[in-house]
This record gives C-alpha cells, structure tokens and sequence, in this order.
C-alpha cells in the first residue's frame, strides 16, 4: 500500500503538469513557452530522482544515501523558476503548437518516470537480477506499477483532451495493452486471454467509428491504423516473448513493445491537446467610417 501511494502521487503529480500545459480554455497567455521550458525541466528532474533511488536500495551505503537525497532536491528549485517566469510574463512567447517537439519531449519525461519508479519500485520490493540491465529494463517495464501508473495517466489526458467518444474508447483499449507485462509475468496464457479480449473489444470500437466517422475518412482511417499497428506490435512482441524466450529474459519483446505503445499514445494525446486549443480571440477595435469628401 504505501509504494501504491507514493505512485498515485506521482500520477496525479505529472497529470497536473500536464493539465497545466494543456489549458481547457483560451488565454492570451497559455500556453507559453516558459511554462513548457519549467514542466520540461520538473519531469527529466523527478525521473533522475527515480533513477538513484534502486542504486541506493540495492547497495545501501552513506554515499549512495547521500546521491539520492542530492538527487531529491534537484526539482525543488522549480517554484523559484515559476516566480521568474511571472515575472518575465510580458516577454514570454507562444509555443509551436503543431509541430511535434514539445509533445514528444514532454511524453518521454513522462514515460522515462514511470519506467525509472517501476525500477525504483522493484528495487524496494526485492526483485533478483536487477544488476542486469535486459532484466532490470524487462522487469520495470514489465511491473504492475507501470503498467497502472500508465494506465491511470493515460486515462487521465484521455478525458481531458477532447476527441471523439469513440477515439477516446480506443484509446482507453490501447492503455489497457499495458496490463499485458505484468500478467506475462504471472501467467503468459492469461496475458494472451487478456490481449486478446483487449484488441477485440477495441476493433469492434474502431469498426464502429469508422462508420460513423464517415465524414471525415483520412483522419479517422489514419487513427484506426495507428491503433492497429500498436495492437499489433504487442501482440507480436507476445508471441516473441513466450515463443523465443532467448530474445530476452522476462519478456523483454513485450517491455520494448509495451513502452513504445505508451510512449507514442501519450505524445498523440499531447498533441492533440495542443491543437485543440483554440487561438486567442483578437481584441476587438473600434473603427468609424468617415464619409469620403466631394
């Protein structure tokens, strides 16, 4: 229960970011680039906490103690970065809200700190070989904290972020391909009941909004592609994982697979996110039409 805990915080931490860089409503300020520069720094910050956690746990000294609570403090200087924001507000500029960079940055900080706790996490619970680094990646991946934190953030934009309720049903299905890692662990025959009940429920959904997407073909055909191809990849990377396990210990196909699913799905929502907001609306000037002259 407590490691429980300390992941709600974490996603509820990061989904406040991340609110924070989608705005629901149009500001002349929102979103700005400082705000994206301080939420791309706060995410990489917590994911180093995460990563010198496991060294401490699994060699305890007063060094490795001493790096990780060094390693702790180095997000505490993002309130005073806030407050030079504020006040550098009228300088500030809009970000590129089309373009995929800061969408991609942000959803890798956030995968990069649910991999890094899923460590941490198997650290702290005693999990053997982590000194491998294809186990160690395998089994973090590949943990119930990851795959629920993932989930959980995931669910999380997927409300937030307005698309239609059909997208954001196969979306909430793609999430749930991350339970496969964790079930792979426990029993390879469940994880491929549960992907395959998964990527039924979910291509019926995408059936269904193809249908009534008939107005817009391209966009609707290239999203029911994409999670095609994502179900696909996992389940493919399954199969390799119980069929040749000497690609890898632990299900090592199925991690790879698992964090690029999530990875990709996060950057599409944030970008989505993006391009929903509106433009600020111009201030509005008052003209007076003066009657030409003979």
């Amino acid at each position: 229960m407590p490691l429980g805990a300390v992941a709600g915080i974490m996603v509820a931490f990061q989904l406040s970011l991340l609110y924070l860089f989608l705005p629901r409503r149009s500001e002349p300020a929102r979103p700005r680039l400082s705000r994206a520069i301080l939420i791309a720094y706060v995410l990489p910050a917590t994911a180093l906490m995460w990563a010198v956690i496991p060294g401490a746990v699994l060699r305890p000294s007063y060094g490795s103690w001493w790096v990780a609570i060094q390693a702790m403090m180095i997000p505490m200087p993002a309130p005073f970065f806030w407050m030079m924001s504020q006040l550098a507000r009228a300088e500030e500029r809009p970000i590129n809200r089309r373009g995929p960079a800061w969408p991609l940055l942000l959803a890798g900080a956030v995968v990069l700190n649910e991999t890094l706790m899923g460590y941490a996490f198997a650290a702290i619970a005693g999990a053997s070989s982590l000194q491998i680094p294809a186990t160690a990646f395998a089994l973090s991946v590949n943990s119930p904290w990851f795959a629920a934190s993932m989930i959980a953030t995931m669910i999380g934009l997927i409300v937030w972020v307005p698309t239609p309720s059909w997208q954001r049903a196969a979306l909430a299905g793609l999430a749930a391909s991350a339970l496969a890692g964790p079930l792979w662990l426990l029993d390879p025959v469940a994880a491929a009941a549960a992907m395959g009940a998964i990527m039924t429920v979910t291509l019926l959904v995408l059936v269904y909004g193809l249908e009534s997407a008939a107005g817009s073909p391209i966009p609707s055909r290239r999203f029911v592609y994409g999670i095609g191809a994502a179900l696909g990849a996992m389940t493919v990377a399954g199969i390799a994982s119980a069929a040749l396990p000497g690609l890898g210990p632990d299900g090592l196909p199925l991690a790879v697979a698992g964090l690029s699913v999530m990875l990709v799905e996060t950057t599409y929502l944030l970008h989505e996110g993006l391009v929903s907001i509106p433009d600020p609306t111009p201030p509005f000037v008052w003209t007076v039409d003066v009657p030409a002259t003979a």
